[in-house]
């Protein structure tokens, strides 16, 4: 869960409570005593970088580009880093972390190359590039 996350990073003068004290608080706040008292050990997750956002958001790119409608018609897509740095952004939270990067990928980028798609219906075996400079563009390879 992600009790006691959003206090991960309060900003304070003097901060005399360890992490370990402020996750258990958060998870004595939210559950009845009988249930916190089954609890063996709290894992720590640190907050994801920039860098591991990135990585993410790459992985998510290299998947899309697997979508069967997409294979089926021999199209592959490059993404800039511009691109990837816009998605990224978008889909990241301080609070919920990366959950929101599937759907910044389909509102932004699902949603754009369905219409291209359907405005292009001949479009096989492509290589395209994306890129993001306040609308996302296409280039042909």
């Amino acid at each position: 869960s992600n009790l006691g996350a959003s206090s991960r990073n309060a900003p304070n003068f003097r901060d005399s409570t360890t992490k370990s004290d402020r996750y258990r608080s958060a998870i004595e706040r939210r559950f009845r005593p009988e249930y916190v008292n089954r609890i063996d050990r709290v894992v720590y997750f640190n907050a994801l970088k920039e860098e591991d956002i990135i990585k993410i958001t790459r992985k998510e790119l290299r998947d899309f580009n697997q979508r069967e409608g997409l294979t089926k018609r021999g199209i592959q897509f490059t993404f800039s880093e511009t691109l990837v740095r816009y998605l990224a952004q978008r889909g990241y939270d301080e609070r919920y972390g990366a959950r929101m990067l599937q759907r910044a990928v389909e509102e932004e980028l699902t949603r754009f190359l369905a219409n291209y798609l359907l405005d292009h219906p001949q479009l096989e075996n492509a290589n395209l590039s994306l890129d993001y400079d306040g609308d996302i563009v296409i280039k042909a390879k």
